[in-house]
């Protein structure tokens, strides 16, 4: 069998109209009433995308999701790295004499001074 498909955020996925959706359900439903020794049963069905989320103005964050799904442990990489490697910078920096009270000192006369000029 052949299933209609379109790309979304870089992936494959079915074109299921709701009317299809809807009709499987209620004729599987009445499938299971007509039998009264059968259990009920429940059948996987993917909820169809909106027609508005597959319209050629989400083309662009489809795009956009894609590129950021493909990229996520570049981001995550360099977030964690960049933050790493800035901690230990600082951490080295005020340890040098001086820099630490330089730090405190103008951090409350800017705080003082902000205060004043609101």
């Amino acid at each position: 069998p052949v299933i209609e498909s379109m790309s979304f955020l870089g992936y494959c996925v079915n074109k299921l109209s709701l009317e299809e959706v809807v009709l499987s359900d209620s004729n599987h439903t009445q499938e299971n009433s007509t039998d009264t020794n059968s259990t009920q049963m429940s059948t996987d069905v993917s909820i169809p995308i909106p027609s508005k989320a597959t319209s050629r103005g989400s083309d662009f964050f489809d795009m956009v999701m894609a590129d950021v799904t493909l990229s996520r442990y570049v981001i995550w990489g360099f977030g964690c790295g960049m933050a790493l490697v800035l901690g230990i910078i600082f951490l080295i920096v005020i340890q040098l004499p001086g820099v630490l009270s330089l730090f405190v000192w103008s951090s409350i006369v800017v705080i003082q001074l902000a205060l004043v000029a609101a």
